[in-house]
């Protein structure tokens, strides 16, 4: 006991409290003899190691809410005011005939026709922008909106009667392998060249937005508007799962509101570009006037 009391005061005594330092100090002869003892050392460091990780995450947390609320500052403007022209859009529709108001809405009208337009001439100015040299990921913006394009053509229905992006499609009998294999290879590719754009596009639009720049503010409130069309596409699933039953006309409502809502996307996009493009071209100007 004596052996045990006295390796056990040589290890209190010496630095077995002392974070990062081993607790055995006894040889091996002797540890038979001494007492298992608590290695606060090692769990000191696990603790610290912790408490560091939980510190970044709280440090993160907040730098991203300071980001999200400069953001907020800075976007709300172009929000409502996009909003209550859909709104005031909506109005108007309430009190237009019906068969002109079903021409607006239907596939391939006028809504339709209109979204497919402002995206193309998205993509020719991200295509000059490239060839100025204004922006270097140009072209990979001209393909992502020409694919925006395309869908709101329904495109890919003039190939398959189920759209690619839809996993029915690659789980339904009626489709061939051959025709499953190229749909993923086509969807895969655009997942590619988005995550690459947002990538090293990302940073760079959240920085404008906290500067207060306008071709930023513009591209922020078009992200905004594609998930507020597709919260309003599920709009009467999710009425339908709270109890109610919806009509001819909510869904006339609904489809309406979701295509003035696709609409602002492009033109948000299409002012951005234009936006930017300005701000681009102001210091080239000042440099030649210089010279």
């Amino acid at each position: 006991l004596s052996v045990r009391l006295s390796s056990r005061r040589r290890l209190i005594e010496g630095s077995s409290f002392r974070i990062g330092e081993t607790c055995l100090h006894a040889d091996t002869h002797r540890q038979a003899l001494v007492l298992p003892v608590f290695d606060i050392s090692k769990s000191g460091s696990v603790i610290c190691h912790y408490l560091a990780i939980c510190c970044k995450i709280i440090f993160l947390g907040e730098y991203l809410i300071i980001v999200f609320c400069d953001v907020l500052k800075n976007t709300y403007k172009i929000f409502f005011i996009t909003l209550v022209l859909i709104i005031f859009g909506g109005v108007i529709f309430i009190f237009l005939p019906k068969d002109l108001a079903a021409e607006l809405i239907d596939e391939d009208g006028i809504v339709e026709t209109l979204q497919f337009v402002l995206y193309i001439l998205g993509a020719i100015i991200c295509i000059v922008y490239r060839a100025l040299k204004i922006w270097d990921d140009g072209l990979s913006a001209s393909f992502l909106l020409t694919m925006l394009a395309l869908r709101e053509l329904d495109f890919q229905v003039k190939f398959t009667e189920i759209s690619i992006t839809r996993t029915k499609f690659y789980f339904s009998p009626d489709v061939s392998i051959t025709a499953k294999i190229l749909g993923g290879l086509v969807v895969l590719s655009i997942l590619s060249v988005l995550i690459i754009f947002a990538w090293r596009n990302l940073s760079i639009l959240i920085k404008g937005v906290r500067n207060n720049k306008t071709w930023s503010i513009f591209a922020f409130n078009g992200l905004i508007y594609i998930i507020l069309a597709m919260i309003i596409d599920r709009s009467l699933t999710i009425l339908d799962i709270i109890g109610f039953e919806d009509t001819i006309k909510m869904e006339f409502t609904k489809t309406f509101f979701e295509e003035l809502s696709e609409l602002a996307i492009p033109a948000l996009f299409l002012s951005a570009l234009i936006t930017y493009g300005v701000s681009s071209l102001k210091p080239q100007k000042a440099l030649n006037r210089q010279h």
